[in-house]
């Protein structure tokens, strides 16, 4: 008797092709984000801002955030006050905008307004060694 044939496993020949662009984690670009500043990397941290305000617009809040701190690590201190003012119309209370703002302003040469917008921040944040090291650093000059 002859041998039977050997059973060949079917083999799928069909190539699937995803057309829809993979989904993009803003969660996972802002680490990115992150990372890249603390390595002082900013081209790289550049480019994972702009990818994040590409894809949430940059009003969003978190494109605010990361334009307007590589603004402000690169001394440019008219951008950084022009993001840092938009962060803080979208949310007034952020303590961040304002600590950074009144360090542009004090920067700039705007002891006055800096002093100011200090008091507001020590009422708001009382216990918060960063603003209070800032007040009192502007105080003493």
């Amino acid at each position: 008797a002859a041998p039977a044939p050997a059973l060949k496993a079917q083999v799928n020949t069909q190539v699937q092709i995803s057309t829809q662009p993979s989904p993009f984690d803003v969660r996972e670009a802002f680490q990115s984000f992150l990372r890249q500043t603390q390595m002082r990397q900013w081209s790289e941290a550049q480019r994972a801002a702009d990818q994040i305000a590409a894809a949430l617009g940059s009003g969003h809040v978190m494109a605010l955030r990361a334009q307007a701190y590589l603004a402000l690590q690169q001394d440019d201190l008219p951008r950084a006050r022009s993001q840092y003012l938009q962060l803080q119309q979208a949310l007034p209370e952020d303590r961040e905008a304002g600590l950074n703002l009144a360090l542009i302003e004090w920067r700039s040469g705007d002891r006055d307004a800096a002093a100011n917008r200090l008091v507001g921040l020590v009422q708001r944040f009382p216990n918060d060694p960063q603003i209070q090291a800032l007040s009192q650093n502007v105080r003493a000059q």
